[in-house]
């Protein structure tokens, strides 16, 4: 969808002031609603941005700054849609590991990477270590603090990264 915006929130007779402490004459500015949307399109949230607190006469949204915000909200979307996939893909991954340990007690330890490429075009990518299980119950566990593996800095893992380039197991 497309941003709303209402250039003048006290002429507008469908906006509700929640604060009704504010007298009528600050009740002035301008309001914008631009929708956070999935990647299929479909709306998950609303950022609403309004200028009462403005303190210049004209306090209107431009369209270059409604440009901006909608920008904003795009990559705001496509970060959060990235937190998500990856909190699915490792409770997946806790799933299967769980499932695993009941079956196969015999597993000594799983540990769970992450491949994240580096931003740049035609570098490497880095594995972080997501998660590990714990032996005795079967359960993994997530780290606070994911450490980065790059196979620059670690040679004598380059089994890992072998792994991972070939998709095959260790």
């Amino acid at each position: 969808g497309k941003p709303v915006h209402v250039p003048r929130v006290r002429l507008h007779g469908g906006l509700h002031f929640f604060n009704t402490d504010r007298p009528e004459p600050e009740r002035r500015g301008s309001f914008i609603a631009v929708p956070l949307k999935d990647p299929r399109g479909r709306p998950f949230g609303v950022l609403g941005i309004d200028t009462l607190r403005d303190p210049q006469e004209r306090n209107i949204f431009l369209r270059h700054e409604i440009d901006f915000y909608q920008g904003v909200c795009s990559a705001f979307s496509q970060a959060f849609q990235h937190i998500l996939t990856r909190r699915n893909i490792l409770r997946i991954v806790e799933s299967a590991t769980y499932w695993l340990h009941s079956r196969v007690p015999g597993v000594r330890s799983l540990t769970t990477y992450l491949m994240e490429s580096t931003g740049e075009k035609g570098s490497d990518y880095t594995l972080r270590k997501m998660m590990v299980m714990d032996n005795r119950t079967g359960r993994s566990r997530l780290l606070s603090t994911a450490p980065a593996l790059r196979r620059s800095d670690h040679l004598f893992r380059d089994y890992l990264f072998r792994c991972a380039d070939s998709s095959e197991p260790l």
